[in-house]
């Protein structure tokens, strides 16, 4: 049997990627012995070194020349694409003398784009290009540790929107066009406008919910654009709620929390009642 050099360089990259992760990143990474579009698997462990259950797939392309693009397969983005996983392709070169790892997440909205390059391609491929900026340093750790984070940013935007439309279905009604401001005129008192409230808020929670929301909020707020609609209308919907209550007459603001004890009702929509 004849070991190939093509097999040689990729085994060579496969186990230079590994060591060098665990080495500067001090992190667990799996070598995968079937290969489907993937050759390892990352575990990422928090600042105290605990695994966290969550993980970064890699799919790893060696040379022994110093060339950086790689050609992708149309199987392999579709792949990547379901993958709930973020996934980085690794572009080692120079990988028998002294190597360098350069990389990319794939599976982001991006990759739509290398999607249809690689369908309009005969031989069903596209090229994927990498920087010196994309060389894997030690300084990089942090930014592997939120790729979840990263990959789940266009999710929190897509709860944002279908949600930020059930706000601004119930917002819009009470926007005084003369005024140019939103007020209770509008429409009168709602007997049903703090269960609606209640409902939204439910709602907004389950944007909240998202996986990595905090990371997100923490680390990527500067590239949400849904997200803080939704807040800007919530806010609104909500001074909305402190304007109603505080309209109600005293029997009426009792018939409200007589209500409130026999249905839970949200935390937000609590503190405004009990507090007016």
């Amino acid at each position: 049997m004849i070991y190939a050099l093509k097999n040689k360089n990729g085994d060579i990259g496969e186990y230079y990627f590994a060591y060098w992760v665990t080495k500067y990143f001090g992190w667990p990474c799996r070598l995968l012995d079937i290969d489907l579009g993937l050759d390892a698997q990352v575990e990422i462990c928090n600042p105290k070194h605990n695994a966290i259950g969550k993980f970064i797939a890699v799919q790893i392309k060696s040379t022994q020349s110093n060339k950086k693009s790689v050609s992708l397969h149309l199987d392999n983005l579709k792949y990547w694409k379901a993958m709930e996983e973020p996934v980085i392709v690794a572009r080692i070169i120079n990988v028998t003398k002294v190597p360098e790892i350069y990389w990319k997440i794939v599976n982001t909205k991006s990759i739509d784009k290398l999607i249809k390059k690689a369908e309009k391609s005969k031989e069903k491929k596209t090229t994927l290009n990498f920087s010196d900026n994309d060389c894997l340093t030690k300084e990089h750790k942090e930014e592997f540790r939120l790729l979840p984070a990263l990959k789940n940013i266009e999710k929190l935007e897509a709860q944002s929107k279908k949600v930020n439309e059930k706000f601004e279905e119930g917002v819009l009604p009470f926007y005084d066009v003369q005024e140019k401001e939103y007020n209770m005129n509008t429409i009168g008192c709602d007997d049903d406008f703090i269960e609606n409230f209640d409902s939204l808020c439910f709602e907004m929670d389950t944007v909240k919910n998202c996986e990595f929301f905090d990371e997100i909020i923490d680390n990527f707020y500067d590239r949400l654009i849904e997200y803080p609609k939704l807040v800007e209308v919530f806010e609104v919907y909500k001074n909305l709620a402190i304007t109603y209550i505080r309209s109600l007459k005293h029997n009426s603001k009792l018939d409200v929390l007589q209500r409130w004890k026999e249905h839970p009702y949200h935390s937000d929509l609590a503190y405004i009642v009990n507090n007016n």
